[in-house]
Parts: C-alpha cells; sequence; structure tokens
C-alpha cells in the first residue's frame, strides 16, 4: 500500500503539483471566472471562496484516502490473487502429494499382501515338512521295528543254525561242544557205536573160531611135527585169542 504524504496533498505554492494545489487552482479559475461575469458578487467572494476552500480540502483528502483504499484494495486483491494462486498450486502438490500417498498405500497393501501370502506359504511349507518329519519319525520307527524283529529272526535262525551245526556234528562225533551227545541222535550214536562195535566182536569171534577149528584140524591130524604156516602158529593163534578177550572185557 502506497503511503499518504504531504506532497502528495499540497507541495505549498500556487503552481503546486498535489491533488489540493492542483484542484484548488481549478476552483480558483473557476471563481475568478464567475466573478468576472458579475455572478458572485465582491462581498460573497471571500464567502464563496473559503467555502471552496473547505470544499477542496475534504475532496483532496478524500481523493487521497480513497486512492490508498484502492491501493489498499488493489494489494488486498493481489494478495487475494496471491494466496488463491498459492492455495491452487499447494491444492495440486496436495492432490499430487495423496496421490503418491495413495500409490504408496497401494504398494504397501500389496506389498502386506504379498508377505502374508509369504508367510501363509511359509507356515504351510513348515506344516508340510513337520508332517514329513513325523511321518519319518514314525517310519523311522517302523523300520526300527521291522530291524529289531529281523535282528530277532537272525537271532533265531543263528540260533537254529547253531544248533544244526551241533546236530550235524553229532552226526559224525560222540563229543559236541564240551558235551556228550544225548537224545536221539546220541541214541543212535550209541546204537551205531555198539553195532560198529558188535561187528567187530562178530569179525575178532569168526577169526578166533577159523583159527580154533584149523587148530582142532591140525590136533585131530596128530601133526605136531608138521611145521604150521607162519600166519596160524600158536603165537598168531594166540594173538587172536587176546584181542577177542580185549574186546569182550574179558581180559
Amino acid at each position: 500500500m502506497t503511503e499518504i504524504v504531504l506532497a502528495d496533498l499540497t507541495t505549498k505554492s500556487l503552481d503546486g503539483t498535489g491533488v489540493f494545489d492542483e484542484l484548488m487552482s481549478t476552483v480558483q479559475l473557476r471563481l475568478v471566472d464567475e466573478f468576472k461575469k458579475n455572478r458572485i458578487k465582491l462581498p460573497d467572494y471571500s464567502k464563496v471562496f473559503l467555502g471552496a476552500l473547505d470544499t477542496t480540502m475534504q475532496q483532496s483528502l478524500a481523493y487521497l484516502m480513497g486512492r490508498q483504499t484502492a491501493d489498499a484494495q488493489a494489494e488486498l486483491l493481489k494478495a487475494q490473487k496471491d494466496l488463491a494462486v498459492q492455495e491452487l498450486a499447494n491444492s495440486v502438490l496436495q492432490a499430487d502429494l495423496l496421490t503418491k500417498q495413495s500409490t504408496k498405500l497401494d504398494s504397501e497393501i500389496a506389498l502386506l499382501g504379498q508377505q502374508l501370502t509369504n508367510i501363509t506359504n511359509d507356515n504351510l511349507k513348515t506344516i508340510e515338512e513337520t508332517t514329513l518329519i513325523t511321518q519319518n519319525i514314525q517310519n523311522a520307527i517302523t523300520t526300527n521295528t521291522t530291524m529289531v524283529k529281523q535282528q530277532d529272526k537272525l537271532d533265531s535262525e543263528k540260533t537254529l543254525l547253531d544248533q544244526k551245526v551241533f546236530t550235524e556234528q553229532a552226526q559224525i562225533l560222540d563229543m559236541v561242544d564240551g558235551n556228550a551227545v544225548a537224545g536221539t541222535i546220541g541214541k543212535q550214536s550209541a546204537l551205531y557205536t555198539q553195532q560198529k562195535e558188535g561187528f567187530v566182536r562178530d569179525a575178532e569171534q569168526k577169526a578166533a573160531k577159523i583159527f580154533a577149528d584149523t587148530w582142532n584140524v591140525r590136533k585131530s591130524a596128530d601133526v605136531a611135527t608138521l611145521e604150521s604156516p607162519a600166519g596160524l602158529s600158536d603165537g598168531n593163534i594166540q594173538l587172536v585169542l587176546d584181542t577177542l578177550r580185549t574186546g569182550v572185557g574179558a581180559v
């Protein structure tokens, strides 16, 4: 707003450039013209002049005040316009900011949605892995149970095989694992041994009979002076008889 100074009203001279100076010059020209035309009498001239002076001063002041008011209004209007322009710019910026915030919010919502999806997928994966681990544990338990059963079976089979080894040994041995063979196999073995001994004893008895018969024949023929074969000598006959007595336990 333009500041009003005294020079705007008057420059304190008759030909001044202030508003009052210029208006008063015009009024004075009008009064002189009216006086010359005898429209204003001399006695009234001072009265009219003072009235015109007062009115001109008021109008000059009113004009300056009005101009100041107009300047103020113009400045106000300019300020209001600038404010409106700034507010419009702010509105545009605010709208742009809101758009960016909305876009950011949409991105954040999308990110949260993706994170939620990832968390859900991770939870499902964890559940699946937990289920798989649980199943693996159950499988391991089942496998262990099976292995224990297989081990028991193997132990049983080994025991059976060991027993079969003893059984097979009992077929050909009298002592198995430091113990005398008993049971059916032991009895069979004892029977086979007795049969074997019987065959031996029978052979011994037959051999002894042969030697005894030979001696009887020789004795009946009275061939004492006759030399007997080396295999049928008295010594050999005695040896056969001794072996027979040993076999039947008559020693």
